[in-house]
């Protein structure tokens, strides 16, 4: 794979491993089935049984047990897990900073992430770093797009809005996202 946070995921011999940018290994070739690039210099490996995953550091030493199902890229320092069907973040040292109890969790971008929340299952919240709502979806809207500039774009099944991070709409238009692209 291409670089990213200086190492690349390899197979050798039918082995997974990573190289830094002189070639040399940072985790040995020692993984069966694929490590995962999660940036900032970590990876997701999977244990033997497949079932479970953990995180290396890019010298290849645990940072994270292999005791989660699933986990998102690292961003803002934060990276989204799962454990059993539950949803949370961690930080870069495998620390639990807001708990495992939304249906899913997407990455944090400009201090803001999407979550659904488990006791109303298929409404997405966006929260804040210190897991408080600070506002949430109509039921039907789904982002499309984390923050970016301080505005997100949400799609329902006729139209498309851009919302600020107070969940203000700032444009809307009929269509779907796909139909952005008819503007250029």
């Amino acid at each position: 794979e291409a670089f990213k946070d200086g190492i690349a995921i390899v197979k050798v011999s039918g082995k997974y491993g990573a190289i830094n940018p002189s070639g040399d290994f940072a985790i040995q070739p020692t993984y069966k089935y694929p490590l995962e690039n999660l940036g900032k210099g970590l990876v997701a490996y999977r244990s033997d049984d497949f079932i479970k995953v953990g995180i290396l550091n890019k010298q290849g030493e645990v940072v994270v047990a292999s005791e989660y199902m699933q986990f998102g890229q690292v961003s803002e320092g934060l990276i989204p897990f799962m454990s059993k069907s539950d949803w949370g973040y961690m930080n870069t040292k495998g620390e639990i900073v807001i708990p495992a109890i939304y249906a899913k969790a997407r990455p944090f971008n400009e201090g803001y992430a999407w979550v659904i929340n488990r006791s109303t299952f298929g409404s997405y919240y966006c929260i804040n770093t210190n897991a408080q709502v600070v506002f949430y979806l109509p039921e039907g809207k789904v982002p499309v797009s984390e923050f970016h500039n301080g505005l997100s774009l949400v799609q329902s099944h006729d139209s498309c809005t851009y919302v600020n991070t107070k969940g203000d709409v700032i444009y809307s238009w009929p269509g779907t996202a796909d139909s952005i692209w008819d503007l250029f």
